[in-house]
């Protein structure tokens, strides 16, 4: 068990930080401009027209999801007799600096529609005019029914096939009708990506809570969502306190372990009351045949000693929901694992795979063993549970590395748990001999 711990302490003792840049790619043809980031898909046509765009709902097999198609809303310009400008040319260019992508649209007049896209994980983009005047009609990715307005703040909610938000900040251009009037040199603010207030408060600080009331408007927000905010709230205060996804994962499980161990030791305490009553229940399953008798019985001996035979099941009920909220707040983060900086031997937590996780498989299937060991009463169950629990990390190898840190974070903090609480209660598991059917160890001799 020493040499267990020792082994597990130097895997995860340390992180080694390193500046890294995702990648971005830019393509274009005669009449279509491509730009993929790490997280998400745009496409224009060469007249400014934002065609598609699409986001990525999973690192691990790249799939992106389209939540918006042109429907002459695309920021496009008209004048006072309602004919829509368009540019006579464009031009793509790229701040290493800044780390934003440009695209220009260039009008006969002089004037230049811009997108600037931003290398980072918030989904915002700016959108520009200089030297425009005429209408701009704001771009929308829903239905009117989930669309609201609050002045220069606009807001389009997507329920499916993805939960998607957009956007719009007018700052001090009012909307009327899902348009602006645009007089000279103007710059907006936009987002649009995943219904995640966390980056949404990151883009549109001062305008939050704004935004969060015309968000209750169009049902984007509901009672769930204020349990699972308080936990992605926390977790992201640790990834910027300590300045790694990999490192807050870790912290973040072992506070909410620590948090849930009363209920784990009443559920371990009923597990342990249960086992010592056994050699009990078992005379009175033989004494009696008739089922009715037979739980009479059992329920006078569990009275008698004060013993709620549900008390272990009602328990672990508890937590279940808990770590599967435990589970969403650090999925939440799953595509912005791609911006992490690395973390030990990972430069990208959000891929997934045989090569990205095998390490950490490997790591799970020895601490899910020794918990077997520590759990079990005899080596029947004990291979039950371990095989079961061998085969688990394997069937989820694809998932993001993020995920896994988790996993086998819970699964080295389990050791500990078991290993005091068993202490405490003076319970013995099987030793890895007993386990594999090789008996006790051979005696030596001190000569």
């Amino acid at each position: 068990m020493k040499k267990l711990f020792l082994i597990i302490g130097l895997l995860v003792l340390g992180v080694f930080v390193f500046s890294q840049t995702p990648e971005y790619n830019i393509s274009s043809s005669a009449t279509e401009i491509n730009l993929q980031m790490r997280l998400y898909n745009v496409t224009f046509d060469n007249l400014g027209h934002m065609k598609s765009f699409e986001i990525l709902q999973d690192r691990s097999n790249t799939a992106f999801i389209k939540i918006y198609s042109y429907y002459n809303d695309s920021f496009d310009i008209f004048d006072e007799n309602g004919n829509e400008i368009l540019p006579v040319s464009y031009d793509i260019s790229e701040n290493k600096i800044d780390d934003y992508v440009e695209i220009n649209f260039y009008f006969d007049d002089g004037g230049v529609k811009s997108y600037k896209f931003y290398n980072d994980p918030y989904y915002n983009f700016d959108i520009s005019f200089e030297n425009i005047y005429g209408k701009v009609i704001i771009p929308t990715i829903s239905y009117p029914n989930t669309v609201a307005t609050d002045n220069e703040l606009l807001i389009s909610y997507l329920n499916k096939p993805i939960k998607s938000m957009f956007i719009f900040d007018g700052n001090d251009v009012n909307i009327e009708n899902q348009s602006i009037t645009v007089n000279g040199n103007k710059t907006f603010k936009a987002y649009i990506g995943p219904s995640k207030f966390i980056f949404i408060k990151q883009v549109f600080p001062e305008k939050y809570e704004r935004i969060k009331s015309l968000a209750k408007n169009v049902g984007a927000i509901n009672w769930l969502w204020y349990i699972n905010y308080a936990f992605v709230s926390f977790l992201w205060w640790l990834y910027r306190f300590t300045g790694n996804f990999g490192w807050a994962i870790m912290i973040f499980t072992l506070v909410i372990r620590t948090i849930l161990y009363p209920l784990y030791h009443k559920q371990t305490k009923s597990m342990i009351e249960m086992r010592k009553l056994q050699p009990e229940i078992e005379k009175i399953k033989k004494k009696y045949k008739d089922p009715q008798k037979q739980q009479q019985a059992l329920m006078a001996l569990y009275s008698e000693h004060k013993i709620n035979p549900a008390g272990g099941c009602l328990t672990a009920f508890v937590q279940l929901p808990i770590f599967w909220i435990l589970y969403g707040a650090i999925n939440y983060y799953q595509g912005t694992f791609a911006y992490n900086p690395q973390f030990l031997i990972w430069s990208d937590l959000s891929q997934g795979g045989f090569k990205q996780n095998i390490l950490l498989v490997i790591l799970s299937v020895i601490a899910y063993l020794f918990n077997s060991l520590q759990s079990a009463t005899d080596r029947k169950t004990a291979w039950n549970t371990s095989i079961m629990m061998i085969i688990f990390p394997f069937l989820f190898i694809n998932l993001p590395t993020g995920i896994f840190i988790y996993w086998v974070t819970n699964a080295v903090l389990q050791i500990f748990i078991t290993a005091y609480v068993n202490k405490k209660n003076n319970i013995k598991g099987l030793t890895l001999r007993e386990f594999l059917g090789l008996g006790p160890k051979p005696y030596k001799s001190s000569k």
